[in-house]
């Protein structure tokens, strides 16, 4: 499905393309916590949030990556506040029309957000989930591909590398994220299918 949409005018390939390029920032906020990685993790998640609104979940992501980095406080705290500000600013050069006429934004944002449509209308947040890991993911990656990511998941969440736990983090957010939501739709899964991708290839591996 990932191959499908790249060909297709759909923001989900984008959206996944740039969480990867935040995520990669968040793993050296892990690792050595310099400003730069805080201002880049930001900016690529304001580029990802005017692309498709739910990329707004990342920010758990980078807020997890600052805790197991082991942030000296409250100095370190500016640094997360820098990478806030740099994903709101990154937005407003992205799409500064989501600001200018923010009205307009906001209706579009609660039309997107409405509780019913035709043959994708959900069911409540267990059957959501259960459904995109009963259907969508499974016509994304395979069943054999899931099974591998959920050992991944496994074998990263009880090694003592914190990236490892970081890797984790975004995929299953945004699964319980999007199962939340009154609307379900198979491409939805597309910005989780990378980091499932990379859990899959762990377990090989390992």
């Amino acid at each position: 499905i990932h191959l499908q949409y790249s060909q297709l005018v759909r923001m989900d390939v984008e959206m996944g393309a740039f969480l990867l390029v935040a995520f990669w920032f968040c793993l050296n906020i892990c690792d050595r916590g310099a400003w730069r990685d805080y201002v880049l993790s930001g900016t690529f998640t304001g580029i990802a949030v005017v692309t498709k609104y739910t990329a707004a979940g990342f920010g758990l992501t980078i807020a997890l990556a600052h805790v197991l980095g082991r942030p000296s406080w409250p100095r370190d705290l500016l640094k997360l506040v820098a990478g806030g500000l740099a994903c709101l600013a990154a937005a407003f050069v992205a799409s500064p029309f989501v600001f200018i006429d923010y009205r307009t934004a906001w209706a579009s944002i609660l039309l997107e957000a409405r509780p019913t449509h035709l043959s994708a209308t959900g069911e409540g947040f267990l059957q959501n989930l259960g459904w995109y890991l009963g259907t969508a993911l499974p016509e994304s990656i395979s069943v054999v591909g899931l099974l591998l990511a959920a050992a991944g998941v496994v074998l990263c969440l009880s090694s003592r590398n914190r990236g490892r736990w970081l890797l984790v983090a975004f995929p299953l957010s945004f699964l319980l994220m999007i199962s939340v939501l009154s609307l379900r739709w198979v491409r939805w899964v597309i910005p989780a299918l990378p980091f499932l991708c990379i859990l899959s290839a762990h377990a090989i591996d390992t």
